[in-house]
């Protein structure tokens, strides 16, 4: 996570990843349908 403002524990924020990672394309196509487009750029 990019930043721990909410001051969430280090397991929670683990387990939170471990989750998103695990889902990941699942949440990519419903993003994707959401917004009606066809490509989900990333920027670093």
């Amino acid at each position: 996570m990019a930043n721990n403002n909410g001051h969430i524990p280090q397991n929670v924020l683990g387990d939170l990843l471990d989750i998103i990672a695990a889902q990941f394309f699942m949440i990519c196509n419903i993003w994707k349908e959401h917004f009606c487009i066809n490509e989900i750029r990333f920027y670093c």
